[in-house]
């Protein structure tokens, strides 16, 4: 009997993968382009019966626990106007973290700078996410390395998303955003015994990768990457079927969307000019008798015009505005979904790390931490096509009952969704565009032109590091590290409009393979 009962749980949910897969097709067939998926939110949460906190969500905001329970307040900056023609050294177009980010990292070495969102900032992608800040990426070190060909220039990037936490860290506080920063590293956790050699090797090489990194953090016992053997996983997590766990030193958590709010606070009291509702139409090369002395004219919706000598593109998949010519055609928009338990009592917090953010290794992953409220957040579930919140919920819900049965009966208070955008290497991309393709009758020797786009996947350290890269090249002149990224994962062409329905196939087959593996070794 005991063998028998997880055979047929295995089969049900072999069978409900394969269901999944052939609905994918069926609803992506018919919706191949991008779904107006905050309308459908919207609509969403108004009859979710998971919404049950008592707050109300910031004004202008979706409907989220981040908005719920946010303690930094919306920055309520007003959209350029009609008649305003202003002047910059750096435009940044999109409000999110690549554009605050970038955005900061100008001003504080002196630039002056102006912010276009076309909603308020974080209102997209950031203000969504997990709020999980690890070094790394999305892609295993090992796997860069093997792509660049070039164990330094791998060894670079790797230091770059390092610093690219210490700077969300510092900036935290430096600038006293309130956002519940939490915990104190990141637990990777493994269904699968036959990695442990694997992830040994790979702890070890990791370290060495500290060396230069963060040398400090070696002189620390929590500051080293370590493997988490089965005995001492079990004290740390009540958690089914997990054989055993690595350890990764540079991790915190946040809320998300006061981040954002925080890093617009900050941009503006450091004299950055930040315009919300805003959204960039066009570039185009200024006219000399009404540029400033600037090399470009941003056009917006509002009629109001920004000229500067460089304009970064930061915008959101979802959301890309004056970057329509490329951004969609560089990533695919994948939906993903989060929720909030109520709050556990005591004994059942004890079946979670209370400082550890945790992730597992299998392809449809799922993340999870504890609030500072007592509740648990729990994400991983992305598809390329909408869902119901009381449908997301529920499939969440039913994944956390299968790793945590002691669990079974607890409540949601809250659900909700947003759109990420997803490159087709799975790395973020930062670079310089070619005038030319922006711009038709730009002269051959026009620059100025630069992005930092595709960040889903890889934690919030990602934007932070592209914000850094970008103001060494626009202030410093130093392009080394924006070529390392335009040089081994530059803007690719996504499959579109295709490529959601190719990705959709690709996480199904992938959540079969993980299916049939664990199937296999039990």
């Amino acid at each position: 009997t005991s063998n028998t009962r997880p055979s047929i749980m295995a089969a049900r949910k072999g069978l409900a993968l394969l269901t999944v897969t052939v609905a994918s097709a069926a609803a992506l067939v018919s919706r191949v382009f991008v779904s107006d998926l905050d309308a459908e939110l919207a609509l969403s949460a108004r009859t979710c019966r998971h919404n049950r906190i008592a707050n109300p969500p910031l004004s202008g905001y979706p409907d989220t626990y981040y908005s719920r329970t946010s303690e930094e307040k919306p920055l309520q900056c007003a959209p350029l106007s009609a008649d305003a023609s202003v002047s910059a050294d750096v435009c940044v177009i999109g409000g999110g973290y690549a554009g605050l980010h970038t955005a900061l990292s100008l001003r504080e070495r002196g630039k002056t700078v102006t912010l276009l969102e076309a909603d308020q900032v974080g209102y997209h992608a950031s203000g969504r996410n997990g709020g999980m800040v690890m070094a790394g990426y999305a892609t295993d070190i090992t796997d860069i390395e093997d792509e660049v060909g070039d164990a330094k220039v791998a060894s670079q990037m790797y230091d770059d998303s390092v610093q690219g936490v210490k700077t969300v860290e510092r900036r935290i506080s430096q600038y006293a955003i309130r956002c519940d920063k939490k915990h104190n590293g990141y637990l990777l956790v493994s269904p699968f015994a036959d990695r442990l050699e694997e992830y040994a090797e790979l702890s070890q090489h990791l370290n060495g990768l500290l060396r230069t990194a963060d040398p400090d953090s070696l002189s620390r016992p929590e500051g080293r990457f370590r493997v988490v053997p089965r005995e001492e996983l079990r004290r740390m997590i009540k958690s089914v079927g997990h054989y055993f766990g690595l350890y990764y030193p540079h991790g915190f958590s946040v809320n998300p969307l006061a981040l954002s709010i925080g890093l617009g606070r900050a941009l503006i009291e450091q004299g950055g000019k930040l315009f919300e509702h805003t959204c960039a139409s066009g570039v185009s090369e200024a006219h000399e008798s009404a540029s400033h002395g600037r090399k470009f004219e941003v056009s917006t919706t509002t009629g109001g015009k920004v000229n500067a000598d460089h304009v970064v593109f930061c915008s959101n998949v979802a959301h890309p505005g004056a970057s329509k010519p490329f951004f969609p055609l560089a990533s695919v928009p994948v939906h993903t979904y989060v929720c909030v338990t109520e709050p556990l009592t005591e004994e059942q917090r004890a079946n979670f790390p209370e400082d550890l953010l945790v992730c597992d290794d299998v392809f449809a992953l799922n993340y999870y931490r504890l609030l500072n409220d007592g509740r648990l957040l729990w994400g991983g579930l992305c598809q390329t096509y909408s869902l119901d919140l009381n449908d997301a919920g529920d499939i969440l819900q039913g994944k956390i009952t299968e790793f945590f049965p002691q669990l079974e009966g607890t409540k949601l208070d809250s659900v909700w969704g947003g759109t990420m955008g997803f490159a087709r290497h799975h790395m973020p991309m930062i670079g310089r565009l070619q005038a030319k393709r922006l711009l038709p009758m730009a002269s051959t020797n026009t620059t100025g032109l630069w992005y930092a786009h595709g960040f889903a996947g890889h934690g919030l350290n990602t934007t932070a590091m592209a914000g850094n890269i970008l103001a060494d090249a626009i202030v410093d002149g130093d392009t080394s590290k924006v070529e390392n990224f335009e040089r081994n994962y530059p803007l690719c062409y996504s499959g579109w409009p295709f490529g959601p329905l190719g990705a959709q196939l690709s996480y199904n087959w992938f959540q079969l393979r993980d299916w049939w593996d664990l199937r296999r070794r039990t």
